[in-house]
């Protein structure tokens, strides 16, 4: 009995040595940050460019539930240029909001080259303002020239002309008549090409064809490759109608003669793409304004 009471205060002082061990943990131990659950996310729609092609730049950031983000200002980056910051409406998801950018940028030099970044502005419920720096994502830059095919020089060397035979008045007539003809000749041309342009050769089979690809598109199950599809099928015809250069355009590089409904169409079209998840209803109401606008543009 004396041996049991003799370890009762052992086994009392161990108890309390244990439980302020415990404290003092837990007082050392780091505070729990308000901001765990802050993401982000950048991607590009290519992974190489040419100097002047638009690129497309998707910026995603989850946050906490009542976080709000600032549109950022454009980079004064020499190697790029800033065409256009969109911000989008936040999508909510499990535990907070996720918050989309689309941003279109330019290269200027040539090069393996990074995006510029961004400071982003994420609001806090209580107002206070936390920066978050994206981007710098790498992209390779070519040049424009680099499409054009290789030259080959050659030097011819002659032995000198002969004589001039006629007189300066017979060299002026004929340059005359040459002149002459030469602007019959433009004249014709021009007044043919313009009769052309306004009713140009096969154009419901263009419209056929347009909305036969628009048909198409709709069988896709991923929306975004859908609107991408359609924008392609409304660029095929506008280049072949307006005859316009369409490979490396944006809707906003195309001449003011373009249907302004199928530009603005194709506006729409370009934001769907770079949507994470675009809502399929919008795009099947866009594909059946554009198959009927471009009917009407074939029999006008």
């Amino acid at each position: 009995m004396s041996r049991s009471r003799a370890k009762t205060p052992a086994i009392c002082a161990a108890i309390a040595a244990w439980f302020a061990l415990s404290v003092a943990i837990a007082a050392c131990a780091p505070e729990a940050s308000p901001d765990r659950g802050i993401r982000s996310r950048v991607s590009i729609d290519r992974t190489q460019t040419r100097v002047g092609d638009a690129v497309g730049v998707t910026i995603e950031v989850e946050t906490p539930e009542r976080f709000s983000l600032e549109v950022p200002v454009a980079p004064g980056d020499d190697a790029f240029f800033t065409d256009s910051i969109e911000q989008m409406e936040p999508i909510e998801i499990p535990g907070g909001l996720r918050h989309h950018l689309l941003w279109t940028v330019r290269a200027r030099e040539v090069g393996e080259a990074s995006l510029p970044t961004l400071d982003l502005g994420l609001v806090r419920p209580d107002g206070e303002i936390q920066r978050m720096r994206v981007g710098g994502v790498p992209l390779a830059v070519r040049s424009v020239r680099d499409t054009l095919p290789d030259r080959e020089v050659f030097f011819d060397i002659r032995s000198a002309p002969p004589p001039d035979l006629f007189p300066a008045w017979v060299w002026a007539a004929a340059a005359g008549a040459c002149v002459t003809l030469a602007m019959v000749v433009l004249a014709l041309w021009i007044r043919f090409a313009h009769r052309e342009s306004e009713t140009p050769p096969g154009a419901r089979e263009l419209a056929a064809a347009a909305c036969q690809s628009i048909e198409d598109a709709l069988e896709e199950t991923d929306t975004r490759h859908m609107a991408a599809r359609i924008e392609a099928a409304i660029l095929v015809f506008v280049g072949e109608h307006w005859s316009v250069a369409v490979e490396s355009c944006t809707p906003s590089d195309l001449p003011e003669n373009i249907d302004r409904d199928l530009v603005r169409m194709l506006h729409s079209l370009e934001s769907a793409r770079f949507q994470a998840s675009p809502t399929r209803e919008p795009l099947l109401e866009t594909a059946r304004d554009a198959r009927e606008r471009i009917r009407h543009v074939a029999i006008a």
